[in-house]
């Protein structure tokens, strides 16, 4: 098992009614890390993302640059960024095949230290996208940071 936890692009307000959405820019940084994730020929079965907009819009913008419409793309309310991680965990271990997560700070720091055992979590910069992989437990392969990316 492979599993991609991302953190969603910047984001903005329109209104303070409004839920924050993706800026251009953020847009920008999720297609760049998309499409080297595209051009490495990484595999994902499924796409969860949590249910705020901001996270919703990378995982759609992730999913189109892959150019997989058929790729499986699900809300889950327990990535919401203040959710806590047992839930994530028991839905994780439940899937079968390689997944990519999108959603926030505190929630993505908190899941990755809790895979790796409690061991330091990978920074998650606003369209950061660090992979692990999953033998006896999970241990981190990489991580992209759309500034370092061309």
């Amino acid at each position: 098992m492979f599993l991609y936890l991302m953190r969603h692009g910047s984001a903005a307000r329109s209104s303070p009614e409004a839920s924050p959405s993706l800026t251009p820019d953020g847009l920008a940084e999720v297609r760049k890390v998309a499409e080297h994730f595209r051009l490495g020929l990484y595999k994902v079965d499924a796409l969860w993302h949590s249910p705020l907009l901001r996270a919703e819009q990378t995982a759609q913008t992730f999913r189109e640059v892959l150019e997989a419409p058929s790729l499986p793309l699900a809300a889950k309310d327990f990535l919401a960024p203040d959710s806590t991680v047992e839930e994530a965990l028991g839905g994780i271990e439940a899937f079968e095949g390689s997944l990519l997560i999108v959603s926030h700070l505190p929630f993505l720091p908190s899941l990755a230290s809790r895979l790796l055992a409690r061991g330091v979590a990978p920074a998650f910069p606003t369209a950061g996208l660090s992979a692990f992989g999953k033998g006896k437990g999970f241990r981190h392969l990489w991580s992209l940071d759309p500034g370092s990316l061309r």
